[in-house]
């Protein structure tokens, strides 16, 4: 049988085919390096792009962390300033009730004062200085006043700026959350293709530092108000004990000068009482002397009496007649000086008494004047700021 193809067709159809085949070969040698060069490259790719987006994730974080502490510090700076400037307003509300006391005290000693005798109602100093005691705590009430209003409403803006960063502290401890867990993310699931965030870095950043500068000033605000709010309790607490100091020294000098007043006032009653009692001894020797003078004033008249009955030429103007008259002219002029001097130690007897009285009178005045001030000095001495 004979075959149709030669050995040398054979041989060249059977190189053709081992040619073509290695032909192939390389062909898809050539086809698999390059595949893996390129999943070796998609990988590099990949690997780049995952280490880049894990370190700006991890920036990113490190920033917001970073925020979050400086937020944290702020925060305990408006809960610090909060305290204070509570604290200090308790103390400025305590203060100003405080004040009701020695005011009450002030106005009492004002009304106690009211009460002097007519006489000793003199605007003098010490009701000067009371009220210019009173004055100035009301001075004192009333910027204590201001200083609570202005307190009220720092401690509103403090508060409000508290929840301002306590929402800020609030969202970035979420993003930092949801920031971890992306960076612990290594599989994920099918979705949709998010939308992009609205809100740039730039303004990311300014909102919270706003927030802080925001935060910092008005911190800054409670301070000097907890400041002046200290200073002048200070201020007016020197104040009012200046005021008092005088008050007390003008109360002092008052009770001294009344003390010596009803002194000397006691002295004169006790030399008025010698005067009087001197001129009661002097009106009984006085009519002790007319008495003692009457019957030898009698008996004159009656010798004369008795010489003038002589009869005819007996009643002449001798020597003894003339004796005798000189005697009842003597005896009459006597008794009517010893009357007159009576008189007069009469009258002047009246008007010492007339004086004492009017002196008792002025010292029974002085005597309620001083208990009166001299409760007012208690009072105002147990005042204490």
């Amino acid at each position: 049988m004979a075959f149709p193809t030669s050995p040398e067709r054979w041989n060249r159809s059977s190189t053709f085919a081992m040619g073509r085949a290695a032909s192939e070969e390389s062909d898809a040698m050539r086809i698999r390096a390059e595949g893996d060069r390129a999943s070796a490259y998609t990988q590099r790719v990949k690997e780049v792009r995952a280490e880049g987006s894990h370190c700006a994730i991890t920036a990113k974080l490190n920033d917001t962390k970073t925020v979050l502490v400086n937020l944290i510090r702020t925060a305990e700076q408006v809960d610090a300033d909060t305290a204070n400037l509570n604290s200090e307003a308790a103390t400025v509300n305590a203060a100003l009730e405080a004040e009701n006391v020695p005011l009450r005290i002030i106005r009492e000693c004002v009304e106690l004062r009211k009460q002097r005798p007519t006489r000793e109602l003199v605007r003098d100093e010490v009701e000067y200085e009371l009220q210019m005691l009173e004055k100035e705590h009301m001075e004192t009430c009333a910027l204590y006043q201001q200083t609570l209003f202005a307190c009220g409403n720092e401690l509103k803006r403090l508060d409000d700026t508290r929840g301002k960063l306590q929402y800020d502290i609030d969202q970035k401890e979420e993003t930092i959350r949801l920031d971890s867990e992306v960076l612990g993310m290594e599989v994920g699931m099918p979705s949709p293709m998010p939308t992009k965030s609205s809100i740039l870095p730039y303004t990311w950043t300014g909102t919270s530092a706003e927030l802080m500068s925001f935060a910092q000033d008005v911190c800054a605000t409670a301070q000097r108000l907890t400041s002046k709010s200290a200073n002048i309790r200070a201020a007016r607490a020197g104040i009012e004990e200046e005021g008092r100091q005088r008050a007390l020294a003008a109360l002092r000098k008052r009770v001294y000068d009344t003390e010596n007043l009803a002194n000397e006032l006691k002295m004169r009653i006790a030399q008025v009482d010698a005067d009087i009692e001197a001129d009661q001894a002097e009106k009984v020797s006085l009519e002790q002397a007319i008495q003692d003078k009457q019957p030898a004033l009698e008996l004159a008249k009656s010798r004369l009496q008795a010489r003038v009955s002589r009869p005819g030429m007996e009643r002449v103007r001798d020597v003894a007649e003339r004796a005798l008259e000189a005697e009842v002219v003597d005896l009459q002029r006597s008794i009517e000086e010893l009357a007159l001097s009576r008189e007069r130690v009469i009258a002047n007897l009246a008007r010492l008494v007339a004086s004492r009285e009017q002196l008792a009178a002025d010292l029974a005045d002085k005597e309620v004047a001083l208990r009166i001030d001299s409760a007012c000095l208690e009072k105002m001495d147990g005042i204490v700021y």
